[in-house]
């Protein structure tokens, strides 16, 4: 009893020692903490319904909290709605919520890059003439004349590849002259598709910004512009997809299996993974269990 009378008793006074400053501070840090956990089960979660209860969440939050802190609950109440939003359309909220509390209100929405199979087209790229594009891949070949450079750019889409033309009034271009630009390096090239002038492309890529995201040493990389045996491309298998050979076949592949598994799916089958039986015997593990259509120790 007298350690409830003293609980009883304490209780009101801890309640009257937070100030009116003290208690608007402590609901602003309650209302971000939730906020951003809120945002968070949202991403991992995706399209579950645990998006539509993380937006409930807040914005009963939102509204029990009066007092202090405005910023925060303008914030609190734009992720509600992107929240909102997401759950209502069924898309994913980790891509929609992150961008909605970015200073100044400014939304960007998640772009893949265009691989430049879907550049070159079936034309060659002559559709294409004219378009702003950015080009993403590694570097195939650099050959530097005066004035401009001619850098070969393949992202594993197809086996040509696509020319980029750098000029020296392209940002970025010292980077050629310094040797930067190498075969293997990963680079970002922005420009406008153009008719080329020479007769192996249809088209190429007049250069108005590059930048190298991945360097690499033109002395030690092991892929030149050559043709490779298979005995030789087996020693760099991290390597080895971005030649034409290796390239080609997981292209291929990547199609068989695609038909594939669309035909069972569309005929209502269900992809499994079923424990393989080996008859490989590695340190003695084979040896650990024994698999036979008789029993041990019964005769006949």
């Amino acid at each position: 009893c007298t350690r409830a009378g003293r609980r009883h008793q304490q209780q009101p006074h801890t309640r009257a020692q937070h100030s009116p400053a003290t208690a608007a501070t402590m609901a602003l840090m309650t209302r971000l903490a939730v906020v951003r956990s809120g945002a968070g089960a949202a991403g991992r979660l995706g399209r579950q319904a645990a998006t539509a209860s993380s937006g409930s969440s807040l914005m009963l939050l939102s509204a029990r909290r009066s007092g202090g802190g405005g910023v925060a609950r303008g914030a609190s109440l734009r992720v509600v709605a992107t929240l909102s939003t997401a759950a209502a359309a069924g898309g994913d909220a980790s891509t929609t919520a992150a961008p909605a509390s970015t200073a100044g209100g400014s939304t960007r929405t998640f772009k893949r890059h265009e691989r430049i199979v879907n550049i070159k087209g079936t034309d060659g790229g002559m559709s294409r003439v004219g378009d702003k594009v950015q080009l993403r891949g590694w570097v195939r070949t650099v050959r530097e004349q005066k004035g401009l450079s001619f850098v070969e750019v393949n992202d594993g889409s197809n086996l040509s590849g696509i020319q980029a033309v750098v000029t020296d009034t392209a940002d970025g271009a010292a980077l050629v002259a310094d040797g930067h630009v190498t075969t293997g390096a990963a680079v970002i090239i922005e420009g406008t598709v153009v008719v080329s002038i020479g007769g192996k492309q249809a088209v190429e890529v007049s250069t108005e910004s590059i930048r190298v995201v991945g360097p690499a040493d033109a002395k030690t990389f092991p892929l030149q512009k050559k043709r490779h045996t298979l005995e030789y491309l087996r020693s760099i298998a991290h390597l080895r997809p971005r030649t034409n050979t290796i390239g080609a076949v997981t292209r291929v592949r990547n199609q068989l299996a695609f038909a594939t598994h669309t035909f069972f799916q569309q005929h209502g089958f269900q992809y499994v993974n079923t424990p393989i039986v080996t008859a490989s015997d590695c340190e003695g593990a084979g040896e650990q269990f024994q698999i036979t259509t008789l029993l041990n120790g019964i005769d006949g």
